[in-house]
């Protein structure tokens, strides 16, 4: 329901904004739980914008209100939180699939112009 009611119509409306993004569900039964996350990569305004937009979505409001989504939680957007992609990802993995294990999880698909992400700068929102 969040991926096709609440992402789905932020994807399409902005595609070519976003250097990359990927959805990310955690099913385990702990004391962390499910969690849902919407993960991407864009400009800080877009960012801004995507946010805004989550911020006030009916649907969300309601699943909130009605108990059955407890949290919604967004990065700060103050900071950089990750120079690169490669920083998003697991340490012990190789440098080449740090860098760009992303572009996989958004089928091998850049918005990024040149030759990669590798030294873009984009704001993460989760």
């Amino acid at each position: 329901m969040l991926a096709g009611e609440v992402i789905s119509p932020l994807l399409e409306q902005y595609t070519q904004q976003l250097i990359c993004w990927r959805v990310h569900r955690r099913a385990v039964h702990d004391q962390a739980g499910h969690v849902f996350s919407f993960i991407f990569y864009s400009s800080k305004a877009s960012a801004v914008s995507i946010y805004q937009q989550l911020q006030s979505n009916q649907l969300l409001a309601q699943l909130k209100k009605d108990q059955l989504l407890l949290k919604v939680s967004y990065d700060p957007l103050a900071i950089n939180l990750g120079a690169t992609l490669a920083d998003t990802s697991d340490a012990a993995w190789p440098e080449s699939v740090r860098k760009n294990l992303a572009f996989f999880y958004d089928g091998g698909k850049s918005n990024v112009a040149g030759s990669g992400a590798k030294d873009e700068a984009g704001y993460s929102g989760e």
